[in-house]
């Protein structure tokens, strides 16, 4: 596997763990079976050189929270759909990002396949808040970009 594969499924496997989190894809699913869901979608690729020897990368991935606004969507309270919702967005990306900063991701990352590559930290860009259609009709989203930064070194031989 690559170093993106493996890091997509750290990421996949520690969203997938929290209390809040029903269901995780690695796709963008269209047929969300349970909720709230999260999508892991690879994002862009940076690098920079900093010396000729090492090359530094972030990886990024896109985080998709969701949960449905229909009308028949259950819930234990007086608010609206659309509110209730946004509430339950709000809870996951919280947990999210509290796991982030109390978990330094160190052991998780420490059996990358590539072993001229050394993980140094993750970290999250500011969230944005939209809608995304699904075959069940439109849910209430957050998308956040997870960073993973990593140190190449390269092969002199």
């Amino acid at each position: 596997m690559s170093v993106t594969s493996d890091l997509k499924t750290v990421i996949k496997n520690r969203v997938g763990a929290l209390s809040s989190v029903a269901i995780v894809y690695g796709y963008e699913e269209t047929s969300i079976a349970q909720w709230p869901a999260v999508l892991v979608l690879p994002g862009n690729l940076e690098g920079e050189f900093v010396t000729t020897a090492e090359n530094q990368r972030i990886i990024a991935f896109e985080l998709y929270i969701l949960f449905p606004t229909g009308q028949n969507v259950p819930k234990n309270s007086a608010e609206k759909p659309v509110e209730y919702a946004e509430r339950v967005v709000s809870n996951v990306l919280d947990e999210i990002i509290g796991d982030m900063d109390q978990n330094s991701y160190q052991h998780d990352f420490a059996d990358l396949s590539d072993t001229d590559s050394e993980f140094l930290f993750i970290d999250a860009a500011d969230a944005s808040w939209g809608y995304v259609d699904y075959e069940g009709g439109s849910a209430r989203s957050v998308q956040i970009t997870l960073m993973a930064h990593l140190d190449f070194t390269a092969r002199t031989s």
